[in-house]
């Protein structure tokens, strides 16, 4: 069998041609075989996104890779015969990004005014002193020698209470400053008649002064926080253009914090206050705790108040609340404004700084640094 007849039908014939016989002019294959061999090949294009429904996005364009794979060039042994399938790959190109940061989502602390009259909340955890008592001495039931331990106090934490909006505050310290000067007129009314607060007085400055005694009588620990917090909240909340000062509004004290339903302060709750210890088969009539007292029996009477002492100190020992939180309300208003702005000084920087490079541009001022035969040296400082 000869070359030729080896081919597969569905080729045409391809002549045999000399290669010394070709020239410019005549083609080495015929066309009929180049329009065959053409049209398997791969295809590219561009498009929009317009020719994509299924994604649509403002500006931008996406490549359209399509593959076209002919038929087989050869016969199939199967009746069926099998169709170009065309492959498409979309390669969307980069596009804008959209920012989903939670920073940019409004908040009222962000939006308010510059002479807006701001509250919020902080709770200041602190851990009170504690005596114990490491040994004592006694004899015939005295205590002669006691060498207690005394632990100093701390603040356990400062932490903001972002919770409350800014209408349950300002109740919160109308309320406060209502109750307290309803607290002052009873008193002043009680002692002296003549010097009753009235209608007329100021509410807000009586508030005032009861807190700033109630304020001073704190732990110096807790004043200090406080004092801390204040100049914290004043320096970030100010501007050069700005200055918002912050004042404690409201004070209340929690001994022990919240840790049941029960109110804290309420008799038999966390204080030893208002309670009797009954004794059994005595009524609760009778002296400290239901004790009756026994005349003209000395040693019976001293047995008694040691009984009384040892009861007092296990119902302080077992009521005890080291932990007390100091409930603040801080009030913040600005109270300087200068659109111009101020300059900005520290303990070590320098006024006349500027006056004195220009000095130094200008030539006025100058140092003697070295001096040579061969040179003289200034140094400008």
């Amino acid at each position: 069998m000869g070359r030729s007849d080896s081919r597969p039908p569905s080729l045409p014939c391809i002549p045999d041609v000399d290669p010394l016989d070709l020239d410019e002019k005549s083609p080495l294959l015929p066309i009929d075989l180049e329009d065959a061999l053409s049209s398997a090949g791969c295809e590219d294009s561009t498009i929009h996104d317009e020719d994509c429904p299924s994604v649509r996005r403002t500006g931008s364009t996406s490549t359209r890779l399509q593959r076209r794979i002919p038929a087989r060039r050869f016969p199939s042994n199967s009746s069926t015969s099998s169709n170009s399938h065309t492959y498409n790959v979309l390669i969307p190109s980069p596009s804008r990004s959209i920012n989903l940061s939670l920073s940019s989502q409004p908040k009222p602390l962000q939006l308010a005014p510059s002479a807006k009259t701001i509250f919020e909340s902080w709770t200041i955890t602190y851990h009170l002193p504690t005596q114990r008592t490491s040994s004592w001495f006694q004899v015939l039931g005295v205590t002669w020698c006691r060498r207690t331990d005394h632990e100093e106090g701390y603040v356990v934490s400062v932490v903001p209470n972002p919770h409350f909006s800014q209408a349950e505050l300002a109740a919160t310290v109308a309320c406060h400053q209502q109750a307290a000067t309803v607290a002052t007129r009873r008193d002043s009314k009680t002692i002296a008649p003549t010097t009753a607060v009235t209608s007329n007085d100021n509410a807000a400055m009586v508030y005032a002064v009861e807190l700033e005694r109630r304020l001073r009588g704190l732990d110096w620990k807790v004043q200090d926080e406080i004092y801390e917090l204040l100049s914290d909240r004043v320096q970030s909340s100010s501007s050069p253009f700005r200055r918002r000062e912050w004042r404690v509004v409201v004070l209340a004290a929690v001994p022990g914090g919240e840790m049941t339903d029960t109110p804290t302060g309420a008799p038999g709750a966390g204080s030893s206050r208002g309670r009797r210890f009954e004794s059994p088969g005595h009524s609760s009539g009778f002296g400290f705790g239901g004790i009756r007292r026994r005349v003209g029996m000395a040693w019976r009477n001293a047995k008694e108040r040691r009984m009384r002492r040892r009861v007092a100190a296990s119902q302080k020992k077992a009521t005890g609340m080291p932990i007390t939180e100091y409930r603040l309300i801080l009030r913040g208003t600005e109270t300087k404004a200068n659109d111009q702005g101020w300059g900005y000084y520290n303990r070590y920087s320098k006024p006349w700084k500027a006056a004195e490079e220009k000095e130094l541009e200008e030539g006025v001022r100058r140092r003697w640094s070295s001096m040579s035969r061969a040179s003289e040296k200034y140094v400008d400082f």
